[in-house]
């Protein structure tokens, strides 16, 4: 495991749907984990699951990203952040 931060960026654009369950977990000691949407990439949580968590002690930060559909019972339903989350740039749609 490293503790050096990570940057995902996406070259496509459209949708990526989850099917099973919710996006693993953004856990501290990892270091700040950036997730770049790039142009058009929306994040769904088809109805049916939260989409992202981040866990207390961990640094996510979000951009040119849509977060939507996730679904969770009581908080948290697109982003349960427990860390520190930063979001530029981004949206939040239809989560429940």
């Amino acid at each position: 495991m490293s503790s050096a931060d990570d940057t995902i960026t996406f070259n496509v654009s459209g949708t990526i749907t989850l099917y099973l369950s919710q996006l693993p977990n953004i856990v501290s000691g990892q270091g700040t984990l950036t997730i770049n949407g790039g142009s058009a990439v929306t994040i769904s949580g088809n109805n049916n699951y939260r989409v992202l968590q981040v866990n207390s002690g961990a640094t996510l930060t979000l951009q040119n990203l849509t977060i939507a559909n996730g679904r969770a019972i009581g908080v948290g339903a697109g982003v349960l952040n427990d860390g520190t989350l930063t979001v530029t740039n981004s949206t939040f749609s239809g989560n429940s």
